[in-house]
């Protein structure tokens, strides 16, 4: 990995007294489409009566949550609280900030743009396009940084609250941005337009300041709760062969905040299957707070996946699965071992 400097923040993050981060995520979680509308409704869940399922991902949009600057909907988030608490679930939030590689449908308000922020077309590996803002655009960064700021002020003293997923560095909730196809190299190409001299070096820093300062607006927001990238390679492999930009961030990330024998920040890979790939990055930094996220439906095949996750190399503690694989029957024995396995490792929140 090359030596460079990663700038995390541009405001102070809060201090943390030892003993006071949340314990980690564990176990089997729900994950539902991201909401955004009110039709997505979470007292229509049936994960709330299943047993096998330990807690649930709260994906919703940044135009659902904040339709307009400042006016904040709480709803969505509310009931799933409110329904955690009850049932004794764990639960996770991922406010999805760009669009979805493939769908014409952004998730950022559109307030924003008319506020000054710079978006993005960019292509998918299949030629598909996604308009997103410009993660190291300033006015993108204030509005973000205003949302992520009452979020926190509003959940993170919330105990079953166990995770947070930090997003507007990339697509949907993931930290992929420029295409790996090399059809699509003039995704790349725009990102090496906004820097001064238009070097791979550069182009790189450039995202990885905007992740890094990103983070730090989690940081200051949620000092009790875990937080967490979506890994992945950002830059494609062609001008980023190694995935620097990705190993610097997690690696300074890593020793900035996993500090004073507690874990705050993690990983999580998004594209797991069975015999899939492994997060490399657990291993590599010793990353102990590290989860897994279906790339895609298995239906009964999630009890094999469920199963392997939490074992050497890959070891998960927890396992976001689709929510239609949460419910069939055949799943729930092996769901069961992975969530009592988890349970017993996590514990408490120290280094391990």
């Amino acid at each position: 990995m090359k030596n460079r400097l990663l700038i995390i923040s541009a405001v102070a993050w809060a201090s943390v007294a030892l003993g006071s981060v949340k314990n980690l995520p564990y176990g089997i979680f729900w994950l539902p489409a991201v909401a955004t509308s009110a039709s997505q409704d979470p007292n229509d869940w049936r994960v709330w009566t299943n047993p096998h399922v330990t807690g649930v991902v709260a994906r919703v949009s940044w135009a659902y949550l904040e339709p307009s600057e400042g006016q904040y909907n709480w709803t969505y988030l509310d009931d799933i609280q409110a329904l955690a608490q009850k049932t004794g679930a764990l639960w996770e939030i991922e406010i999805a900030s760009g669009a979805k590689d493939g769908s014409n449908a952004s998730f950022y308000p559109s307030w924003v743009v008319a506020d000054g922020a710079k978006t993005v077309t960019l292509h998918g590996n299949r030629g598909t396009l996604a308009t997103i803002c410009v993660p190291w655009d300033p006015v993108f960064q204030a509005k973000w940084q205003a949302l992520i700021q009452a979020v926190g002020a509003r959940y993170d003293a919330v105990e079953n609250l166990r995770a947070v997923q930090m997003t507007g560095v990339g697509r949907d909730g993931e930290c992929y941005f420029c295409s790996n196809n090399p059809k699509y190299i003039s995704d790349w190409e725009w990102v090496l337009s906004q820097t001064p001299n238009g070097t791979v070096e550069e182009g790189e820093q450039l995202w990885e300041n905007a992740a890094g300062t990103i983070a730090g607006f989690y940081a200051n927001a949620f000092p009790q709760t875990p937080f967490l990238y979506s890994t992945g390679s950002p830059l494609p492999r062609s001008a980023d062969r190694k995935n620097v930009a990705m190993s610097t961030v997690v690696a300074s990330l890593s020793a900035a905040y996993n500090v004073g024998h507690l874990w705050r920040f993690g990983t999580r890979s998004s594209g797991y299957h069975y015999n899939g790939p492994i997060d490399p990055w657990g291993a590599r930094y010793g990353i102990f707070f590290q989860g897994y996220q279906q790339s895609a439906p298995e239906k009964s095949g999630a009890a094999a996946a469920a199963l392997q996750v939490n074992t050497s190399p890959y070891n998960g503690l927890w396992f976001e699965v689709y929510a239609n694989d949460c419910m069939i029957t055949s799943n729930f024995s092996a769901f069961d071992t992975f969530n009592s396995t988890t349970a017993a490792t996590v514990g408490t929140n120290p280094y391990q």
